[in-house]
């Protein structure tokens, strides 16, 4: 058995929006959930295939790409730092605050440890959609190809 498929990523600037694809999306359809960290995301995920494995046994289970929070900055100090007062005590999905190849990281161990198929990001900070767009194009995506395969990202599309 070969890597896993290259991991779903959309990014989501501003809720109620629809998540433009980084990546190729899931062609057979995707669950999106929320979880506060990675041991609750990985229940929800076996929970969610397990439903779907009782209920139809002729088809695939639905890709869950899990809604994480973001913050980026050039280091892990400066992006804690930038957050200060805004960061909150509850967690309501998984957040990560840190570099752009730390991000590649988290989500490329998502992936290996079975936890997510992908991955909605969604903005902490209010910095302009159109930048933290390339940020995560131009900065992540190209770390995670090289961690997860070279699989080139499509053009940013709505979802």
């Amino acid at each position: 058995m070969g890597e896993p498929p290259f991991p779903a990523v959309a990014f989501l600037a501003t809720p109620g929006m629809q998540p433009c694809w980084l990546s190729r999306p899931p062609s057979d359809g995707f669950v999106r959930a929320q979880a506060s960290d990675l041991s609750a995301a990985r229940r929800l995920r076996t929970q969610i295939r397990r439903h779907h494995a009782m209920q139809s046994h002729t088809t695939e289970p639905p890709k869950v790409l899990f809604d994480v929070e973001f913050h980026l900055a050039a280091d892990a100090r400066t992006a804690r730092h930038d957050l200060g007062a805004r960061s909150r005590t509850v967690q309501e999905n998984i957040t990560y605050v840190g570099t752009s190849p730390g991000l590649a990281g988290l989500i490329a161990d998502m992936m290996a440890a079975e936890v997510a198929d992908g991955v909605i990001l969604r903005p902490l900070s209010d910095e302009p959609s159109y930048r933290l767009a390339t940020l995560i194009v131009e900065d992540v995506m190209p770390v995670l190809q090289q961690i997860r395969g070279a699989v080139a990202p499509v053009a940013m599309a709505p979802a």
